[in-house]
């Protein structure tokens, strides 16, 4: 038996349908699942800045 999912299904539909539309731009859909990832990790990731 599965566990259940700690993400909301909604979130999980919402995933779905991004990476459907990126299949059209890249080539498989490890291709897409791997660019989509990269771009909102980064776009997400905390900015630090450090002093001198």
């Amino acid at each position: 038996m599965a566990r259940p999912s700690s993400y909301p299904l909604e979130l999980r539909h919402r995933a779905v349908r991004m990476v459907a539309g990126a299949l059209v731009a890249y080539p498989n859909e490890s291709a897409a699942l791997k660019a989509e990832t990269a771009y909102h990790t980064a776009a997400t990731k905390p900015q630090v800045t450090t002093a001198i």
